[in-house]
């Protein structure tokens, strides 16, 4: 009996090594290396127009299909534009009998693809976009086809791709655009159904290192990127020098209408450092079409006959401390929305803490709008043409440390008080739109009142009417004393009222001549007919009337 079944078990062990044996030579001889290679190679290089080459292929029953040492090189046949170090192809064995390839598992290990932009401006892969499109078009029917032998029918399912330390090098030699390099791992499940367009796919992709130059600022990103068939979900972090932002969100719909939900925090930031990098990346401005304007209501809707973006995005901007321009600004807050091409900022706040050359406390809240589409240029051109918006700024504390707009009202004046002035309260109402900020405020303190109100440009050029008014004991310093009394303001103060023009750095201070001639009327109306009372007639006192206003407005005014 124990005779009878060792040798039925023999027969059996037998017969499945002769089924593996079998198989085995089936399979190497449907499958051999260079019978692939004739089959891929070809396909490939008439695809993309490239030179393609593959070091070997092997073929085992158990552990499937791996390729090592892909290559597909440069334009000029030098180099490599993308290569593979070893590709890993699992199957079912089983379907293979009716010469089906049914794919269990794949891996790509150490992928690379180095993306590179001439001093032309011409990219690396404009000729295989090219080759593509001409085979699109049965241009490729003019040109002989590649000999191949043989073919495969391909059912392909693949439960499993595993992407191992991808590479992605982009390099601009006119250095317009940033310097990056990539590196990630990536887990995918896929799903192809038997209709077409029901290929589903989700997975995770772990971003180990997303590095990214412009002129002498450098980021570095990492994190993790979860995809689902429904939607995307990311959680990265990114550092800028000393600083880090952590952004997470979702992407819904990326298949169609993409909708993303995007939420930034910092800790601290520097904006000054983050907005070069955007400068220094300068493509060819295109400008808004003719036709499109902003809504003056300051809603942050901008209509016009432009074609709307398809993608959606909302989401938060939190950052606890943030610098500008030597500035110090605390719980900055931004919620924004973008679609149709038209962004939205509602609510913007921030708190004022402190400046290099002003310091103030106080709090800003408001709302912001703008058009923007990745197809028009300059994202820093597009914000600055389309921008709208309105702001109100209520200041607790404003200290002036540095100023040559102060400067130049102090000369003007010959108040060396108005050189570094200090308030302890101030409002401003701010309209933003046509590049320019329209603002109407006051500062007061007990001994200086300021009312600024007109324009201040994008171009910092300045349109400002400034009354300022000066209690008695400021006032009792003016080189102009013994014009004072003609400026009476309220209260006893003395006003002054002034027009600001030039810019920001060169600005250019004069009198306000309309303003002050209404409010120097009376008091030059009065001083004359006292002067005049003693004079002859009545067309005497009027020619030395108008020859005594003359020299007092010369004398005030220095013309």
């Amino acid at each position: 009996m124990k005779k009878k079944l060792l040798i039925i078990l023999g027969s059996v062990f037998g017969l499945i090594v002769v089924v593996i044996i079998g198989l085995t030579l089936y399979v190497k001889s449907y499958l051999q290396s260079d019978k692939l290679k004739a089959l891929i190679i070809p396909r490939v290089e008439e695809a993309t127009g490239r030179k393609v080459d593959i070091e070997a292929i092997n073929v085992s029953i158990f552990s499937g299909i791996s390729m090592l040492g892909i290559h597909v090189k440069g334009k000029d046949g030098a180099g490599d534009f993308a290569a593979i170090r070893e590709f890993v192809l699992n199957y079912d064995l089983m379907p293979l009998l009716s010469k089906k390839l049914v794919i269990s598992s794949l891996k790509v290990i150490d992928p690379s693809l180095t993306v590179t932009r001439d001093g032309s401006g011409k990219f690396n892969y404009e000729d295989i976009v090219a080759a593509f499109k001409a085979r699109s078009k049965g241009e490729e029917q003019s040109r002989p086809k590649p000999k191949t032998e043989g073919g495969m029918p391909f059912s392909v399912i693949a439960d499993k791709i595993a992407i191992v330390n991808a590479k992605l090098e982009f390099i601009d030699a006119k250095k317009e655009m940033p310097r990056v390099m990539a590196i990630s791992d990536a887990d995918i499940k896929v799903s192809a159904g038997t209709e077409p367009g029901a290929l589903k796919f989700s997975g995770k992709l772990q971003v180990k290192s997303l590095d990214i130059t412009m002129g002498n600022v450098a980021t570095r990103t990492a994190g993790t990127i979860d995809v689902t068939p429904e939607k995307v979900t990311y959680v990265l972090n990114t550092v800028i020098g000393s600083d880090t932002i952590a952004a997470s969100g979702t992407v819904q719909d990326y298949m169609t209408v993409p909708e993303v939900r995007l939420d930034l925090y910092a800790k601290q930031l520097d904006l000054e450092k983050l907005m070069s990098m955007s400068d220094g990346a300068r493509p060819e401005e295109k400008k808004l079409k003719k036709g499109l304007h902003v809504s003056e209501a300051g809603d942050g809707v901008i209509s016009g006959p432009e074609k709307r973006m398809d993608i959606k995005a909302a989401g938060n901007i939190k950052v606890d401390t943030a610098h500008y321009k030597g500035n110090t600004m605390r719980n900055l807050l931004v919620e924004y929305h973008y679609s149709g091409g038209v962004a939205t900022i509602d609510p913007l706040s921030l708190n004022f803490a402190n400046g290099d050359k002003v310091d103030i406390s106080g709090h800003m809240k408001g709302n912001l709008g703008f058009r923007y589409s990745s197809d028009k240029g300059s994202a820093s051109d597009q914000i600055k043409q389309t921008l709208i918006g309105k702001m109100i700024v209520d200041l607790d504390k404003v200290q002036v440390k540095e100023s040559k707009l102060t400067d130049a009202v102090a000369t003007f004046t010959g108040l060396d008080d108005l050189r570094r002035p200090s308030f302890d309260r101030g409002h401003f109402d701010i309209n933003i739109q046509n590049e320019r900020l329209l603002l109407s405020g006051l500062m007061s303190s007990p001994r200086l009142k300021v009312a600024p109100s007109g324009t201040i440009g994008f171009n910092q050029t300045l349109a400002l009417l400034t009354d300022i008014e000066v209690s008695p004991e400021i006032a009792a310093k003016m080189r102009v004393a013994r014009f004072t009394g003609f400026m009476d303001g309220k209260d006893g103060w003395t006003l002054i009222p002034l027009k600001i023009t030039g810019t920001s750095d060169k600005p250019t201070v004069g009198a306000n001549q309309a303003t002050l001639r209404k409010q120097l009327q009376k008091g030059i109306q009065g001083e004359i007919e006292k002067r005049l009372f003693k004079d002859g007639s009545q067309q005497q006192q009027q020619k030395k009337q108008d020859e005594k206003r003359q020299d007092l407005l010369k004398g005030l005014f220095g013309k």
